[in-house]
């Protein structure tokens, strides 16, 4: 053997006994040493107070993803995927049918049931419109705070593997216009990527002053007026990522947009990625599902919950988007899928000329069920909704655009068909419809099947049957017209609680039913100094169902100071709406007043999270440090907190 050759052997024993080394170095670190400090979550999310029950986890690729099966909060619930969907195998069924929803946390549903998610909802719309013909399954793997950067990379790595047949991308624009100083979404990731920043992570290498590129934790947030701030990802960046997932998906990605306008008015850089998203998706022929101007049209009935996240009515306008630019993506039998298209059209307007395919033998098994029970005489539903029949299905008793419970009072069609065959039409009907047109949001969902009111009032017998149906099975699909008053939202408004009385009076007294007004009046009439009024309010939505009543009932109980039955009821109320904050707040002070000064603090940061201001939390919360120093010192050997 040559001299050079030995060198080269001695090079290469001496290079694998340091590696080896280095190795078991690694490994004794590892097992001996102390462990990693843990990953702070950088959702910034509210009430964690239990150290051992993390919610996010490190990721080499993503920064962070959501542990499996977390417990922090317990209405979230979330599967072994890390994900707040309902348990899935990896490998697709055969024949079936697998749609996954992406995004940040508006696709997540921060803040609302699992239910009244607009995955979830497009999971009930697909389930009635396909299931006897082909099994459809909505996965839903949003994760709070995840930008189109990582949106590209979780797609790439996690979702793609799962063989979604549609990918439906939500995108807000909200993480990604967030000011952040230092490195952007991208270099981040290509860092983390990267042989200098795997090695940078190990424990040998930290011994040896390597500083680590850190995991789960973003760069912070830029304070106003910073000089060097930049966006986690910019419009380029975004542009890029989106690209290269429709390239990954060809006939596959349905991109959608949402936007609150409390929102934009925070970030006006996030009107720049709708843009983006809309070039794109016209540039490349991608489905877009843009509920942009379905919410604009509700305004300014409030759709936020805090600013950034959809209420469930939001959800519900983003689900019928996304429907509309799903269904014809997905693999149907020709005769369901040209039925499905059909009852796009007639919902929009052009019922008409889908009359025959909708009665025809493509339509679902409950769409027919539904004709059935309409195109008779549309007469006798007309007398058993008026007598309250239990016996029709509720989709027809709550959503009959004529006489349904919550249309009736709403409902211009009615209005309209009753006065074209009674002419003349009375100065209080003319009154009536005219309050409708100003102020109940969006058009009426029976008259928007026709091309106009001219044409609904002409429309024979059958054809208002078909229509009919076809408004009652959007209800029942999960995805009802739901019209709104805009007074409510110009009560919200008022800087004068009188003023936003006076709206509130008369949204009601159009429609006397509508509970959510009518909570609104109670908090208007407190603040407007008329409490027995407010009482009385909250006694008779006290007497209801569903969270309203709930609240009112734990509101009631504290005012008697029944505190067991005020936590009782606020528990329900917080359990059938998360988001409701000032269920969160008055629990928590019937929590501080029952000396349980850990519930009372998560729930009192709750409130002040979802309420969007502070307000009175921060007295509350010195109230609980002073209880707690308190009772500290009158047992000093009882646990430090309660």
């Amino acid at each position: 053997m040559s001299s050079a050759r030995r060198l080269a052997a001695k090079v290469l024993l001496s290079a694998g006994t340091l590696a080896l080394l280095a190795g078991l170095a690694e490994v004794a670190l590892r097992v001996l040493g102390p462990p990693p400090p843990a990953a702070a979550s950088p959702l910034g999310l509210p009430g964690i107070l239990e150290a051992g029950s993390p919610f996010t986890r490190p990721d080499e690729l993503l920064l962070y993803a959501i542990v499996p099966h977390a417990t922090t909060y317990p209405w979230y619930a979330i599967d072994a995927h890390g994900y707040r969907t309902t348990e899935f195998s990896d490998t697709k069924a055969p024949g079936a049918l697998r749609v996954i929803a992406a995004g940040d946390s508006t696709t997540f549903g921060l803040g609302v049931l699992e239910e009244l998610r607009w995955s979830s909802l497009l999971r009930r719309a697909l389930a009635g419109l396909c299931a006897d013909v082909r099994a459809v399954e909505v996965i839903n793997a949003g994760v709070p705070g995840y930008s189109l950067v990582q949106d590209r990379l979780q797609i790439e790595r996690d979702l793609l593997p799962l063989q979604p047949d549609v990918l439906a991308l939500l995108v807000t624009g909200w993480n990604d216009s967030t000011l952040v100083e230092g490195p952007d979404d991208a270099e981040l990731a290509a860092a983390r990527r990267s042989v200098a920043g795997k090695v940078s992570r190990l424990r040998l290498a930290q011994l040896l002053g390597a500083r680590p590129v850190s995991l789960g934790a973003p760069p912070p947030k830029a304070q106003p007026g910073s000089g060097t701030a930049r966006s986690r990802v910019s419009p380029e960046r975004a542009a890029e990522a989106l690209s290269a997932v429709a390239d990954e998906l060809p006939g596959r990605l349905v991109l959608g947009i949402f936007q609150s306008q409390e929102q934009l008015h925070a970030s006006p850089d996030a009107g720049l990625f709708a843009r983006r998203v809309a070039e794109l998706a016209a540039a490349r022929g991608v489905p877009l599902a843009d509920a942009r101007p379905a919410l604009a049209a509700l305004l300014p009935y409030p759709l936020s919950l805090d600013g950034v996240h959809p209420t469930p009515l939001a959800h519900v306008a983003i689900a019928r988007a996304m429907l509309a630019a799903v269904l014809p993506e997905l693999d149907l039998p020709a005769p369901r899928a040209a039925w499905c298209r059909a009852f796009l059209a007639a919902s929009a307007g052009d019922i008409a000329a889908q009359a025959e395919t909708l009665r025809g033998e493509g339509a679902p098994p409950a769409f027919r069920e539904l004709l059935a029970l309409c195109a008779p005489d549309p007469g006798s539903l007309d007398a058993r909704l008026a007598q309250h029949d239990a016996s029709l299905p509720p989709a027809v008793l709550d959503w009959d655009p004529l006489e349904g419970r919550r249309a009736r009072t709403r409902s211009a069609a009615r209005l309209l068909l009753s006065t074209s065959r009674s002419a003349p039409r009375s100065a209080e009907d003319e009154a009536r419809l005219a309050e409708l047109a100003a102020h109940v949001r969006p058009a009426d969902p029976l008259v928007a099947c026709f091309a106009d009111e001219a044409a609904l009032a002409a429309a024979p017998a059958p054809l208002l049957a078909l229509a009919r149906a076809v408004v009652i099975f959007g209800a029942q699909l999960g995805l009802p017209v739901q019209r709104v008053d805009s007074r409510r939202g110009e009560a919200a408004l008022a800087g004068d609680p009188a003023a936003a009385v006076a709206l509130l009076d008369a949204a009601l007294a159009l429609d006397g039913d509508d509970e959510a007004c009518r909570a609104d009046r109670a908090w208007a009439l407190r603040r407007a100094g008329r409490r027995d009024e407010s009482h009385a309010d909250f006694a008779r939505l006290a007497e209801g169902r569903g969270a309203l009543a709930d609240f009112s009932c734990g509101l009631l109980a504290w005012e008697a100071r029944d505190l067991p039955a005020a936590e009782t009821a606020l528990r329900a109320a917080i359990a059938a709406e998360p988001a409701m904050g000032y269920a969160h707040q008055l629990l928590g002070r019937t929590l501080l007043a029952r000396d349980r000064l850990d519930e009372a603090t998560r729930e009192l940061t709750l409130s002040s999270v979802l309420m969007g201001s502070a307000g009175e939390i921060p007295a509350l919360l010195a109230q609980i440090e002073a209880r707690r120093k308190e009772l500290a010192a009158r047992d000093p050997a009882g646990p430090a907190a309660r």
